[in-house]
């Protein structure tokens, strides 16, 4: 059954774990059903003013490890315990700068974003950081320098702001869906795919058929490197199951496996 296209938000900050940990979910919507959808991304900060000594580091350390157990996805909960750069604000404005000069390129850009900060504990609110990430995604670097220098992504991560906190965003992962018609649901925080299927039948009055789960070989190709949950996700297995076959294709020197913080990433041979 053919639907109209449904647009789907994202209102996400680079360094919310809990938008990390919906990456598996996120994944298989637009693979399963990226016929159908529209997915847009904005962004928003966490932190928009600096934190004081009171800042709970050991309350949110926890938050992290449960985040890490809940989605399966590599995570350091130690990163919260290194210096804080005061803000979350500046990495959003990075990922929208890249967003604007190199559109084909901010989804890589999000992601190594989301990566460095929560795999590798990198301080991604440094500039030098950004246009380190920005030069290995491919994006444009003068173009990215130039909207940062001009404050032209600055005025667009505050529209993004400003629009998330009109619809009633917040925190992140906020996820909102709109209808041909207007009518939108909006899923808040951490969710199961089953949260995103019943979205998706309610916007559009009718249940959606899943598209074939992807070749996991193709998979990691066309993405670069991905969790097991992330390729679990996509292929309906569970994730014991995924990390048997993907032994399987590593063995068949179609794969390639890192341990990273608690879990496997996979990445082509």
């Amino acid at each position: 059954m053919r639907h109209d296209p449904v647009v789907v938000t994202h209102y996400t900050d680079p360094w919310s774990v809990w938008c990390w940990a919906l990456e598996p979910q996120l994944l298989r919507l637009k693979e399963r059903h990226g016929e159908g959808i529209d997915f847009r991304v904005k962004l928003g900060a966490i932190v928009e003013s600096p934190v004081g000594p009171e800042f709970p580091r050991e309350e949110i350390r926890r938050m992290f490890s449960a985040a890490r157990r809940a989605s399966g996805m590599p995570l350091d909960p130690d990163i919260v315990l290194k210096p804080w750069p005061g803000t979350t604000v500046r990495a959003g404005i990075a990922a929208k700068a890249a967003a604007l000069v190199s559109p084909e390129a901010f989804p890589r850009y999000l992601r190594a974003l989301r990566e460095a900060s929560l795999m590798d504990g990198r301080n991604i609110e440094a500039l030098e950081v950004q246009e380190e990430i920005a030069k290995a995604c491919g994006v444009d670097a003068q173009g990215f320098r130039e909207a940062m220098e001009t404050d032209e992504a600055t005025r667009e991560f505050y529209g993004d702001q400003a629009e998330g906190r009109l619809k009633g965003v917040t925190g992140f992962p906020t996820v909102v869906f709109r209808n041909a018609r207007g009518v939108e649901v909006a899923l808040s925080g951490f969710q199961p795919t089953e949260a995103f299927e019943a979205a998706l039948t309610r916007i559009s009055g009718a249940r959606w058929v899943d598209a074939p789960a992807p070749d996991p070989v193709d998979l990691v190709r066309r993405h670069g490197r991905l969790a097991t949950a992330e390729i679990a996700e996509a292929c309906d297995w569970l994730e014991d199951v995924a990390t048997e076959k993907l032994l399987s294709l590593e063995t068949e020197g179609k794969l390639r496996h890192e341990e990273r913080c608690g879990a496997l990433m996979w990445m082509a041979s």
